[in-house]
């Protein structure tokens, strides 16, 4: 049994690393909302150890919102679960969590219910699509981050209100660099994306279209500012 004392699923990193954001984003007075929550498990890890004003957790299907309120109930925690398409019937949150979906999911989310408050977000896929939104939206990104859990690489961002962001052209792809360069997950996950861009070093572009040509030139360019990344 891990700490939580609940059993998680085996890639049960990035729940911790939520855990931890939120933890450290909320107060005491935050109604906070656990977005497309399925079994419940992070609103269930958070309302052991924390007192909030209100935990809720919202699933267009209410089937998963049966597995999160018997999660609840068996550890003795209140979540109040609502079925619902994303915040749809959860107007009074002042922290959000996605997690688990889309980026362009979480990107309809937020153009629909014009939230702009404190935010926990891990989109799967459509990271890229995400963070390109959020800095064009002016959505203050406070950290962006990548984490690696069973092989897989999944990206944290923490969004704290409005405010203008910093980012390079290679940035709007990987995240900030400066702050992940001493992370092990981060050099693994630029490794993995060198690695998947590798046959286009002596790549051939006098056999095919030009619009062709045009794509292998930018993933070309991409290739080689992540190979600077680690040169740095």
């Amino acid at each position: 049994m891990n700490k939580f004392g609940l059993k998680l699923p085996r890639a049960h990193k990035r729940l911790e690393v939520l855990f931890d954001e939120v933890t450290k984003l909320a107060t005491e007075q935050d109604v906070i909302t656990d977005v497309g929550t399925d079994h419940g498990y992070l609103p269930v890890m958070l309302g052991k150890f924390y007192k909030y004003k209100k935990l809720v957790a919202t699933d267009i299907s209410e089937k998963s919102l049966k597995k999160a309120q018997d999660l609840a109930q068996l550890n003795n925690v209140d979540v109040d679960c609502r079925v619902c398409d994303g915040l749809q019937k959860a107007k009074e949150t002042t922290l959000a969590i996605m997690a688990g979906i889309g980026g362009n999911e979480i990107i309809k989310i937020l153009q629909e219910s014009g939230y702009n408050g404190k935010m926990i977000l891990q989109p799967v896929p459509s990271a890229v699509d995400l963070r390109e939104f959020l800095i064009a939206s002016n959505y203050k990104i406070e950290k962006d981050y990548v984490i690696c859990d069973e092989k897989k690489f999944y990206f944290i961002f923490v969004v704290n209100g409005r405010g203008a962001n910093n980012y390079t052209d290679i940035e709007k792809i990987v995240g900030p660099v400066e702050s992940q360069k001493e992370s092990k997950d981060f050099v693994a996950f630029v490794k993995a994306q060198i690695n998947k861009l590798k046959f286009l070093e002596n790549f051939d572009i006098n056999n095919i279209t030009e619009l062709s040509q045009k794509e292998i030139k930018e993933k070309q360019k991409y290739l080689s500012q992540l190979k600077r990344i680690l040169e740095k």
